[in-house]
């Protein structure tokens, strides 16, 4: 058995990571965390302009943007495309795309649908072309995407397409982690609770609201996107190198209130 220095557990120096979904939010916060931590990032998202912001507070020039829209097979494809004509493996995978609804039925069917896309579908195709991507390099690798402690393990009267579309992500999660394990691809799911984000403010606009969650999550306090960092560097690094097929929590608590009422209204 190799003996690993403990304080180099969490560096990521040397290493390519690939974030989609990282203009904004946890996506955003990783993309730097990593950048940090010494690997070189590319940067994927809708908003071009705000990955070129992104990449212009990253040490060294560590962050290389990138336009994908994971409803999008094809620019998932070009997206890799890109990293192996740069003579490159991204060993380290962020999927952090997402799409938030707070609406109770009746939803119309497309609306439904499109959530599904962006978090199932999305997660779906940038797991899978990454996969396939290390398994062509022969690499190991850490491939880590973002769900929710709120569709996990608690029940709430509202986000019917979220819920849905969260709960298929952690399966895929743990059916990938099996398929991809003998190949040493780990595959491993954030579940964060509420987090300060672009996606959520209009759900977290109202004082009231806002009280509620608190109130029920034991820690007292609505997340950061700091507070991610830390889960996100340890599944990335070779601190995690034997876990994979998890759902790791990061929520001040709120999972241990296994219901709890909020309206959208």
């Amino acid at each position: 058995m190799t003996e690993h220095d403990p304080t180099n557990l969490f560096t990521l120096e040397g290493v390519t990571a690939a974030v989609v979904g990282a203009s904004s939010g946890i996506g955003r916060s990783l993309s730097l965390a990593y950048a940090r931590a010494g690997a070189t990032v590319y940067a994927a998202a809708r908003r071009v302009d705000r990955l070129e912001e992104l990449a212009a507070e990253a040490p060294d020039g560590r962050i290389i943007p990138h336009a994908v829209d994971v409803c999008r097979e094809s620019d998932v494809a070009g997206f890799i495309d890109r990293i192996e004509q740069d003579g490159r493996v991204a060993t380290v995978v962020l999927n952090a795309a997402g799409q938030f609804s707070y609406k109770t039925p009746p939803i119309p069917d497309e609306e439904f649908a499109k959530v599904l896309d962006v978090n199932l579908m999305g997660t779906w195709r940038v797991l899978v072309a990454f996969g396939e991507h290390l398994k062509r390099a022969n690499r190991p690798g850490s491939l880590i995407t973002i769900g929710s402690s709120c569709t996990t393990f608690t029940v709430a009267p509202s986000n019917h397409a979220y819920f849905a579309s969260k709960g298929g992500v952690e399966n895929l999660v743990r059916w990938m982690a099996a398929d991809l394990a003998e190949s040493d691809i780990r595959v491993n799911l954030i579940a964060p609770g509420w987090i300060e984000t672009d996606m959520v403010e209009t759900a977290l606009s109202r004082e009231d609201r806002v009280t509620i969650l608190k109130d029920h999550t034991p820690l007292k306090r609505i997340g950061t996107t700091e507070d991610v960092t830390g889960a996100g560097l340890f599944l990335a690094s070779e601190a995690s190198r034997y876990v994979t097929g998890i759902t790791l929590l990061v929520d001040g608590g709120l999972a241990l209130n296994r219901v709890w009422n909020i309206r959208p209204t």
